[in-house]
C-alpha cells in the first residue's frame, strides 16, 4: 500500500526524476563566460566564499536568483521552466549565448 500511494505521488508530481542543481547551473555559465568569482563576489556585494557557498547549493531563494541573472545576463528561471516543462536545459543555454 504504501509503495503504490509512492508511486502515485511520483507520477503525479511535475517535480522531474533529476532533481535541479541551481548551483551547478550557475557554476556552468560563470566558467562558460569567463567570469571570475571575485568579480562575481563583488557584484553581489558579499565575499567569494558566498559564492562558491552559491555553487554547492542545491536551492536558492529568488531575490538572489533574480540577481545572479541580471549579472550573468542569463535567464535562470527560464532554465527552471524548461525543467518544470520536461524540455532540454542545454538547448536553452545555447540559445542564451546568442
Amino acid at each position: 500500500m504504501i509503495v503504490f500511494l509512492q508511486a502515485q505521488i511520483k507520477t503525479s508530481s511535475r517535480m522531474p526524476e533529476n532533481t535541479f542543481h541551481i548551483g551547478n547551473l550557475i557554476k556552468e555559465q560563470v566558467t562558460q563566460k569567463g567570469i571570475k568569482v571575485s568579480w562575481l563576489a563583488k557584484q553581489l556585494n558579499c565575499h567569494r566564499n558566498n559564492v562558491y557557498l552559491i555553487f554547492s547549493r542545491r536551492w536558492i531563494d529568488t531575490d538572489t536568483l533574480m540577481k545572479i541573472s541580471c549579472i550573468l545576463h542569463h535567464d535562470f528561471f527560464a532554465d527552471l521552466s524548461a525543467l518544470y516543462h520536461g524540455e532540454n536545459l542545454q538547448s536553452n543555454n545555447r540559445q542564451d549565448a546568442k
